[in-house]
């Protein structure tokens, strides 16, 4: 991947890597170009050396078939090869697990590494698992604790309400009350 961005908007990025800013960038790949929006993602890793990246085009990637690419930089993991490996023992478990690859990327004609691309969560990975497109998809920022701190990937501004009686349920309900309560809200057969 060869990724071009403004030295200015990079010095915007760096300036707060945790303040969410998305830049104007164009990625090259297999001979295809595409403008992006690109942003440092990752709650442990924006402080990194190897930032992590989200690079969210117009039209599909021909690469991965998305809008969306996520470029983990694996910054705990010295190896980069632990997730990539779990994705790929889940999917040789038969568990519907995200897409992922690995990838090298190039800034501004500087080599920064190899990364973990990541297929998105979102409604494209739900239909390509069978799942219904308009499902849900949390993105969590806390332990789900008490009110969960998260976005619903698939549909913005969805009540979160059966998440958080979920939350509740998981983190509040006395063991011996525990199997009664759990299923009143997770289908427990199905999910084994």
């Amino acid at each position: 991947f060869h990724l071009a961005i403004d030295p200015a908007d990079l010095l915007r990025l760096n300036i707060d890597p945790r303040a969410n800013i998305e830049v104007p960038g164009v990625l090259q790949q297999g001979g295809q170009t595409y403008d992006v929006e690109a942003e440092y993602r990752g709650a442990s890793t924006q402080f990194s050396n190897k930032k992590s990246w989200k690079l969210v085009a117009a039209e599909p990637f021909a690469y991965t078939d998305q809008e969306t690419l996520l470029l983990n930089g694996e910054g705990h993991d010295p190896a980069t090869i632990r997730d990539k490996l779990v994705y790929d023992l889940f999917a040789d478990a038969g568990i519907q697990a995200l897409q992922a690859s690995f990838v090298d990327i190039d800034l501004n004609g500087r080599f920064i590494g190899v990364f973990t691309q990541v297929e998105s969560p979102d409604a494209e990975f739900l239909s390509r698992t069978g799942r219904n497109p308009f499902g849900d998809v949390f993105r969590c920022r806390d332990g789900l604790d008490a009110e969960p701190n998260c976005d619903n990937e698939v549909v913005a501004d969805r009540n979160m309400e059966d998440l958080y009686n979920f939350a509740a349920v998981v983190n509040r309900t006395p063991d011996a009350e525990f199997a009664a309560a759990i299923a009143e809200v997770l289908d427990v057969q199905e999910f084994l």
